[in-house]
């Protein structure tokens, strides 16, 4: 029998969905989509006067990776985009949607409004190709073992890959926890997801500053400084 509930699925998400099929774009973790490397916000009022549009419109972009296709296809913090292959774009969330539809190695034309030295914004248009989360730097994932409480822990370079299969922000930088080994050490200090910091006063860039800092002994045990679920914490292991 019928429930009376019905699903919408817009034609052009089945077509990015049956070309990644086609292109082997897909695997048991789904399908692989697009990345833009941005982060957004939300056209204000205020935001809207001052840059000559008559309504709030677009999205105004905060910050971009290094490796972002909007930035190689010459998007600029401040930009506000407004359209993607001439469909209006309303706000953040509606940006992702639009490239998510945007088949692997395909361009996008992005229509956008930069601020000139008056405040007031001039209209242009880019093209962005639609590229795979990279592997950059390569995650080297890495089992950590030995006489410290980090033992039974796997840890990973961040990069936008991991940072999506982590559902962290992919313009994380650092090293990861992704794993855990079930009864050792690491299990009750860490979680999966977890940012290691710092150890024992070194900064953490990747992987190999965090074997060298555990490989070093210290007097006063273990002192962690990590970002767990957006908050930073220390934690003190004697």
């Amino acid at each position: 029998g019928s429930l009376g509930i019905g699903f919408a699925i817009p034609s052009e998400m089945v077509a990015s969905i049956v070309a990644a099929e086609k292109t082997g774009q897909s695997g048991n973790s789904g399908v692989v989509r697009p990345w833009l490397g941005v982060s957004s916000q939300n056209v204000t009022s205020d935001i809207a006067g001052s840059l000559g549009l008559s309504k709030p419109a677009g999205t105004l972009i905060t910050d971009l990776h290094p490796a972002s296709p909007l930035k190689k296809g010459g998007v600029k913090v401040g930009d506000v985009i407004l359209s993607l292959d001439e469909k209006p774009i309303r706000d953040a969330s509606e940006m992702k949607f639009r490239i998510a539809t945007v088949p692997l190695g395909k361009k996008a034309k992005v229509t956008l409004l930069r601020p000139d030295q008056k405040g007031k914004g001039q209209e242009l248009n880019v093209y962005v190709e639609a590229i795979a989360p990279p592997e950059d730097p390569p995650r080297e994932e890495t089992p950590l073992s030995g006489a410290h409480a980090l033992n039974g822990a796997l840890i990973s370079n961040m990069n936008p890959a991991v940072a999506i299969e982590l559902g962290l922000d992919s313009n994380a930088l650092g090293v990861v926890v992704t794993g855990l080994k079930r009864g050792t050490s690491a299990t009750r200090i860490v979680s999966v997801g977890d940012l290691l910091l710092e150890i024992n006063g070194q900064e953490i860039k990747d992987v190999d500053d965090v074997e060298k800092a555990l490989s070093r002994p210290t007097k006063n045990g273990l002192s962690l400084i990590i970002k767990s679920a957006g908050r930073v914490q220390q934690i003190l292991i004697r």
